[in-house]
């Protein structure tokens, strides 16, 4: 409902998350879930106050309940880095320097880069997902994955929520080969994993 109401009040726009602006915003959105300065000031001004850590163990919209990691153990103690508990896809630039995700190394997926950089609601990914739990891991069962919401055996998620613009929630179960409800590797960094792809 907040993305809806700030796109009508900003000509149908997300609110902006790509890489830093010099000068004018500090920090610029990475990956999926380090969020830019707009993006921070759109959580306080159309969302929710977010400024203690002592929020996090509360009902904070920003985290999902199940998502332990960085509820507890809190690796932006400042929050100057616009963490939050979800994978945020639109207005991200996959083309920063300062953004490690690498959007097309899995299977060969190129289609998805139109997911996370798109500027507006509505238009040709209408239909693709805005957010979705924090499904991220590491090749290992001893990586923080096993924190993280709805992984089995720290390895791979049993599934996720995902979040559409018109406010609908859907889940989607794991398949190594996505289908219209099923997901996927959408994206790497390193050996990390993260789980987001779906076919639109």
């Amino acid at each position: 409902m907040a993305y809806a109401q700030y796109a009508n009040a900003n000509k149908g726009s997300f609110p902006y998350n790509g890489r830093k602006i010099p000068n004018v915003v500090d920090p610029g959105g990475q990956d999926l879930s380090w969020n830019s300065a707009v993006q921070q000031q759109f959580w306080q001004d159309w969302l929710i106050k977010n400024r203690s850590l002592e929020m996090r163990d509360k009902d904070n919209v920003l985290f999902c309940p199940s998502q332990t990691w960085h509820r507890e153990i809190q690796n932006d103690t400042t929050l100057a880095g616009g963490l939050m508990g979800y994978f945020n896809f639109p207005y991200r630039d996959p083309t920063d320097p300062f953004n490690q995700m690498d959007y097309t190394a899995k299977n060969t997926w190129t289609d998805g880069i139109g997911w996370v950089t798109r500027k507006k609601m509505a238009g040709q990914w209408k239909l693709a997902p805005i957010m979705s739990d924090m499904l991220q891991t590491d090749n290992g069962a001893a990586g923080w994955g096993r924190y993280s919401s709805h992984l089995t055996r720290a390895i791979i998620p049993s599934g996720g929520n995902f979040l559409f613009e018109d406010g609908h929630v859907a889940w989607y179960v794991y398949s190594p080969i996505p289908s219209a409800t099923e997901i996927a590797v959408g994206a790497t960094e390193g050996s990390w994993q993260c789980w987001y792809r779906i076919k639109i």
